[in-house]
This record gives structure tokens, sequence and C-alpha cells, in this order.
């Protein structure tokens, strides 16, 4: 089922509105050990994020937009979007992202962790398998032939994503989770056929600590 980001709004997360007491705003984003905070006018339409610098360099007891340097202003998601369309809206200057009506006004927000909740939620993630990592030119990747090899190994693919690292731009790096735990004849198949294998990790109904450890550092790294 196609879940829109008004499902996951995070209900912890309130707005900072015009004329509201600096000093209270600091004290909501030490409690939810935030950084930024959306903002919103009279009328509840976007104005973008205030940072907790931002506030600490305001003097005055209560905060006006005029002349603040809020941020991604232009940074945002419309509530009928699903979930996945947020996630290329996070980096490593925000974890937070607006969610708009059709109007322009604020309807929400939502965190780089309720992201990773969903994704975690999803049944890719819920089934045992292993995950592949393989290293293709850009021109030879094709979908349609990874599936094929994968499935004429009598596996199916759970998950998969791609991404390019700036020193290798022609090189496509293909993440794959992959309905099996054992992975030797999947391999042999994909090395025939000139992939190149970067990395592997057979899932087993129980990690070794050094298996979880390596499986998160790939996480963080791919970064969705």
């Amino acid at each position: 089922m196609a879940i829109a980001v008004q499902n996951i709004f995070n209900p912890y997360i309130r707005p900072i509105r015009e004329g509201e007491n600096t000093e209270k705003a600091l004290q909501i984003m030490e409690n939810l050990h935030c950084y930024t905070l959306p903002c919103v006018d009279e009328n509840n339409y976007y104005k973008g994020l205030i940072s907790e610098n931002t506030l600490l360099d305001i003097y005055q007891d209560t905060i006006h937009f005029e002349n603040l340097p809020l941020l991604f202003s232009n940074t945002f998601i419309y509530e009928n979007q699903h979930w996945l369309e947020a996630v290329s809206l996070f980096n490593e200057q925000t974890t937070l992202v607006a969610v708009l009506d059709k109007e322009g006004k604020y309807q929400g927000c939502i965190t780089s962790q309720d992201i990773l909740k969903q994704i975690g939620q999803s049944y890719a993630f819920q089934e045992l398998g292993s995950i592949l990592i393989l290293s293709v030119n850009q021109w030879d990747y094709s979908l349609t032939e990874i599936a094929r090899l994968v499935e004429s190994n009598n596996a199916k693919i759970l998950y998969l994503t791609t991404q390019t690292l700036p020193q290798e731009p022609l090189r496509l790096y293909v993440l794959l989770k992959i309905n099996k735990t054992e992975l030797t004849r999947i391999i042999a198949t994909f090395e025939r056929f000139g992939y190149e294998i970067v990395a592997k990790f057979q899932q087993e109904p129980v990690f070794a600590d050094t298996d979880q450890e390596r499986l998160e550092m790939l996480w963080k790294y791919l970064s969705f």
C-alpha cells in the first residue's frame, strides 16, 4: 500500500510562529534534541527552517522572520507525495523536511529518522536475505538483466538501489537485497557476465556482532 508523507508526520515537532518567544523556541529545540525547526507565518505558510545558532544570535525576546537567515525555504514535500520522494531532500545540513498542502501551507514535517523507520518496516528489510553490491559501467547497467540473472538462480530481488561515487563518475554501484542467505551461485553468475563483486553480506537468522557492525556501516555509508 502506498504511504503518503501525510501519514508519517512527526507528532512531536511543531512550527515556530511569527512573534513567538525566543527562549521558548530554544527550549523546544533542547527538549526535542534538534537543531532546526520549521517556521510559519500568521497564515500558516511555510517560511523555512530556523537554526539554533540563529536563535542564539537573536537579542530580542520575540522572533520576527524579517531579516533572519531562514534555511531551506524552497525545500519541502507535498502531503500527497509518497514518502520515498522525500529521501533526496535530506542531507548533512538538514534532517527535517516540511510537508505542505497544495496551497503551500504548512501541514507538518518528517525527519530522516521517520524515513529510516519506514524503510526498516518495509517488506524488503523484514525478510531474511543477503546483501550484494555490484559495480558496473553506467552504460552497461540494465535492471532487466540484473533481475534475470538473480531469478535464473531461483531467487528474487527484495530491494535495489544505485549510487555513483565522485571519484568514479562512470561506475555505478548497485546494492541488492536478495531473498537467499547463500549467494555463491548468484555471485558466480554475475561474475560470468562481467560484473565486479564489491561486497557481500550473507545474512543469517542471527548476525555475528562483526557482521552487524559492517552492515550498519554500509547503510550509513550509502545514506539512502
